[in-house]
Parts: C-alpha cells; structure tokens; sequence
C-alpha cells in the first residue's frame, strides 16, 4: 500500500513539473516579445512634440495636439504664461464628404497668416516620410481644399507657399508643379522628369525639385528647390541619374552577400569595386511662372567667388 501511494505521489509531481514546463516560454519567445514591444508596439518610445513652430512676434509657438474629439488640432501657447488657446480646431480639418478631420503630419503658415498648408496621409522615402497628401485652409473663409485633386494618394513632396501667399509649389513624380489658390489652375513647369517607377535604365532618370538617395542620406537635404522673394521663379536642382548602374544585389550560397564582400575587400585593398557608382549630374535651373504653359527654363551659373546665380 505505502509503495503504491509513494508511486501515486511521484506520477503527481512528475505531472505538475511538466505542465509547468510546458507552460514556460522559451527564451527566444520571450525575446521576441520584448523586440515586438520595442519596434512594433513602440513601448519605450517618447511622447511625440510638435511639429511646433514661433509665431511671428515671438511671444507664442503653436504646436499640434490630439483633440478632445479625435484627430488633431494646432494649439498656442504662450511662451511667459503658458496660456493655451486653440487657434484651428480639427472641425475645421474634415474635407467635404468625410467624417474625421485630417491627421496633420507637419503644417506651414502663408507669410500673410492668411492660410495654412498641412501635410497629412505621409509614406515614407528611404528615411523620411516626405511623400503624402497637401490640403490648404483658408482662415478667413473656413474652405478646405485640397492640393491637386487629380494626383494620386501620397503622392505629393515638399509643397511650399509661394511667399505672397497667393500659390503653392510642389513636386510629383520627379516634376515641379504649381497651383494657383484663387483660381486652382495647375502649372506644370518641368516636362522631363521620369517616372522613377516606370522609368527604365536605357532611357535614365531625371529628377526635379528633390535629391536621389545619396543627398538624402549623406547631408540629411531632400528637397531641392525655393521661390524666389518675388513669387516669380522657382529656382531648382535637376540631377540625372542615368549614370548610375543598376546594381542587383545576390546572395552566395554559403550566405554571404557578394557585393558587400566585394565592398569590404575594396576598403581593405583600396581596388575598384566590381559595382562602381557614379553620381548623378546635377544642374540649378530656373523655371519662370509667368511662362510656364511655355516650359520657359534657363540653366544657372554659380560664382564660386560671389556666392552668385546668374544665368547662362
């Protein structure tokens, strides 16, 4: 009797462990529930600020906060008391025939206060999010209009009000556009730039208005263009990548990726590595809005001693 009980207890024990062991995750299951709360839950990550900018006084910056409601709403604060007043409520952010207001992104005001351009609907290029949609509100009159109507979703970069506040600037698919608020007439300036999507390496890439990878990631600049003082000109960089080869990255058999192996030997032996890559050309070009239907353009000097565009 006492062995068979002794043998009862050893089967129960022996049953508890192992539903306790079964139940235990591994230590590679844990780590990555901890790496998914890092990277995909964003756990640790700091409460966002901004995008806030000064006012033009000095005495108040506004900043975009969520909404009691939902969505966002631009806030002032400010600087000597911390007051806080809303200056656009995100019921002034639904569009006609939508029922949420706008996620702002990022927000510019015109030089005359008179409108505000937001950045919403973004998708990121290489680092940044630097493509999305532009909707421009007009403060006086409460209409919200949104920045060619005719592109396709998240397709717009660094849209910009021209400084007499009366245009907004910006760039699609590697070509620079204008839009005309009081009239929504669309300007397009450039006429060679490519597609980079559908753009094949015979017939090269031409970019206007925005830099290619390399500026991007070197010196942090991606767009690549501004008005001038008068709201005349756009003054732009244009950089044709057709020399730079496509280059297809492979992996070995055993693992190894060939042409980052071929790119440490080089470092190590200063050879020319089997994929050299050359940099695009770049030009300053100059497009005039008053002459855009005629795709007017002139290429600009640069005097190194100056500092001076003139052009060619």
């Amino acid at each position: 009797m006492r062995v068979t009980r002794l043998s009862l207890l050893v089967v129960l024990v022996g049953s508890v462990l192992a539903v306790g062991h079964a139940q235990q995750p591994s230590a590679s299951t844990t780590l990555d529930a901890r790496i998914d709360r890092i990277f995909r839950d964003r756990a640790y990550q700091a409460p966002k600020f901004g995008p806030a900018r000064w006012l033009p006084d000095g005495t108040a910056y506004a900043i975009v906060e969520d909404a009691a409601g939902g969505g966002s709403e631009i806030v002032k604060y400010d600087a000597a008391s911390g007051a806080k007043t809303v200056l656009v409520a995100a019921s002034r952010l639904v569009p006609q025939g939508a029922s949420a207001p706008l996620d702002i992104d990022d927000y510019a005001w015109s030089d005359d206060g008179r409108r505000l351009l937001i950045f919403t609907n973004t998708k990121k290029v290489w680092r940044q999010n630097t493509r999305g949609d532009y909707w421009v509100l007009d403060l006086g009159s409460g209409t919200l209009t949104k920045v060619d109507k005719t592109a396709a979703p998240s397709t717009l970069m660094f849209a910009k009000f021209s400084p007499d506040g009366s245009q907004v600037g910006y760039v699609r698919n590697n070509n620079i556009y204008v839009q005309h608020l009081n009239s929504g007439k669309i300007d397009q300036l450039t006429q060679d730039g490519s597609d980079a999507a559908a753009a094949s390496a015979a017939a090269g890439i031409i970019i206007n208005g925005t830099s290619d990878w390399v500026y991007e990631e070197e010196f942090g600049e991606a767009q690549a263009w501004k008005w001038s003082p008068d709201s005349r000109y756009i003054a732009y960089w244009q950089t044709n990548d057709t020399p730079e080869p496509e280059i297809q990255v492979r992996s070995q058999g055993d693992g190894s990726i060939s042409h980052l192996r071929n790119w440490l030997d080089c470092i190590r032996s200063r050879k020319t590595p089997n994929a050299p890559m050359r940099t695009g050309h770049l030009a300053v070009r100059a497009a005039h809005i008053a002459n855009a239907a005629l795709g007017r353009e002139s290429r600009l000097r640069f005097d190194e001693k100056t500092g001076s565009l003139t052009p060619m």
